[in-house]
């Protein structure tokens, strides 16, 4: 169970850090380290694209420790994928815009 438990974590922290992480930044520039945003941005954002590409990794190791089922990988697979290829696409995109 809590294997499954990190897989969708990951996936929801990544989410996050993609689709927000703009907000993010902007937020920790107003409050944390004097930094330029868009150090804060793409460190953010490239952390979202490793957690989904973690996530892959890790459904595939469980699948070879036999935690998970061939249906779950699927599910976990598709899922990291599907979110990952389309969110992580507009994460590059924003953070090159950005950058200039």
């Amino acid at each position: 169970m809590k294997y499954r438990i990190i897989l969708i974590m990951l996936i929801a922290v990544a989410t996050t850090f993609c689709l927000f992480g703009a907000d993010i930044a902007g937020f920790l520039t107003g409050h944390k380290y004097n930094l330029n945003g868009l150090y804060y941005l793409t460190v953010i954002s490239y952390s979202g694209i490793l957690f989904y590409l973690v996530t892959f990794l890790l459904a595939i190791f469980f699948l070879k420790k036999k935690v998970l089922k061939n249906n779950e990988l699927i599910l976990y697979c598709l899922a990291a994928l599907g979110l990952g290829i389309p969110i992580g696409m507009w994460t590059i995109f924003v953070v090159a815009l950005s950058w200039g």
